[in-house]
Order: structure tokens, then sequence, then C-alpha cells
């Protein structure tokens, strides 16, 4: 209890934020459920989620406040495009806006970047050196940790697998492209086709497609073992890792 900080995420489906101490253990957290969020909205609720947070800690130190959203980053036909992603807030100073309304140090992060070295410090990944973070969003996405660190690529979005093209000629994506993955491996993909079905049905019906994305990952990466999460419900994450 030296020090504490501020842990936001913002998805297509609202905010979450928490705070936590220099164990990883969450103190508090709080959810704000509301979809598309335009960045002014988005901003309103951080700033009044930061300080109730805060408020639990009256005499914590504060060692700063990272926000968590969907990549990818500086990819123009595909950053903040489309539903599953943070549409409009592509010109927006993130870092500069995040701090100057909680008056922390501030932090940006790709979310599956950011549940990547989560699993490491705190989780299951926290028992291997390299291993790939299959990261269930809104939309796909996925990040390889080696030697204890993310793998970043250039523009941080190394392993992010969601646009990978994985039925020629598929659905039309967001992005340009036919077919990518998370068209129909994601939790908007689920929430498309498969919520009538239920998570085990769904998951079935995606497991050729998905079982072909981790021989994808096995062969680029050769990780120690794939780990699945993020934020899609539990039971939908549960049944792609059975169908898996």
């Amino acid at each position: 209890d030296g020090g504490f900080a501020i842990g936001l995420s913002i998805t297509p489906l609202g905010i979450k934020g928490a705070l936590l101490n220099l164990a990883g253990d969450i103190i508090a957290s709080r959810t704000c459920e509301s979809r598309h969020l335009t960045p002014d909205e988005g901003f309103r609720l951080i700033a009044e989620i930061v300080p109730e947070l805060i408020a639990l800690r009256p005499t914590g130190r504060i060692l700063g406040v990272g926000l968590a959203m969907p990549g990818p980053f500086d990819v123009e036909s595909m950053s903040f495009v489309g539903p599953t992603t943070m549409t409009g807030w592509g010109q927006v100073p993130l870092r500069e806006r995040l701090s100057a309304v909680t008056g922390l140090p501030a932090f940006i992060a790709v979310d599956m970047s950011a549940a990547a070295l989560a699993e490491q410090l705190y989780a299951r990944g926290a028992e291997f050196t390299d291993f790939y973070y299959l990261y269930v969003g809104v939309g796909l996405g996925g990040a390889m940790i080696h030697d204890g660190h993310v793998l970043a690529g250039a523009w941080g979005n190394a392993g992010d697998i969601g646009h990978v093209p994985a039925v020629p000629g598929g659905e039309p994506c967001p992005c340009g492209n036919r077919g990518c993955l998370e068209r129909y491996v994601s939790f908007d993909a689920y929430l498309r086709n498969g919520a009538v079905l239920g998570p085990q049905r769904w998951a079935e019906e995606v497991a050729p497609i998905l079982r072909n994305a981790i021989v994808t990952i096995e062969n680029l990466f050769d990780p120690e073992t794939i780990i699945l999460g993020g934020v899609a419900e539990q039971e939908v994450i549960e049944a792609l890792s059975a169908a898996a």
C-alpha cells in the first residue's frame, strides 16, 4: 500500500475503472455502460470515476492513471474505424486530455498489450516467459510476451491478429478488406451472430476458423502457450477455449 494507480479501460461498450495497489490487487472498481462514447462523453465520465476511486484511499500516494483502448494504433485504414473500435477518437490528444481531467501522470496503451502485460505480471502468464495472449475484446486482438516483455512492433500493434484474412471473399470488414478474423471470432461477432445460439453452439460453429488462427499463432510466434482472455463475457471466452 505504498502507492496506488488508476487503471481505465474504454471500449465501444463503455468504461471500466479500477484502483490498484502495488501488488496489482484491485481495491475497488467502477463500470459505466454506454455504447460508442464520444471523446467528450468519455472524458466527462473519467472525470467522475477517477476522483471516486481516489477518495477510497485519500491519504494514499497515487502514482498515475493508465488508459487501455482498442487498437490498432496509427494504421490509417483500421485505426478508430468501425464498431469494434473507438470511432471518432483518432485525432484526440489522449495522454494530454487524460492528464488534464485527472491531474495525474497519464499513460496510454493498446488494450491487448495491456492485458497481456497484466497476465504476465499477476496471473497465469506469470508461469511463462514466452506466451501469446489472444484478446477477445469487442473485436479480436492479440499480443506476444517475449522474455517477459510485450513484443510491441513499430507502432505497438505486433500480434494483432484480428484483421488477418480468415475467410476468402467473406464478410465485408470496416477496415476495407473481406473475411477478417474478427468478423467471425470476437464479442461483436457473438453479439451479431451467436447470441441466439448461446456461447457453446456459437463457439462450435466458429471453431474451424478459430483453430486455423491458433495454428497461425503457433507457427508465427512459437509460444510456450496461448492464453485466452478479454472483455467478452466469461462464458463466451470459456466456450471459445473449449472449442479451440
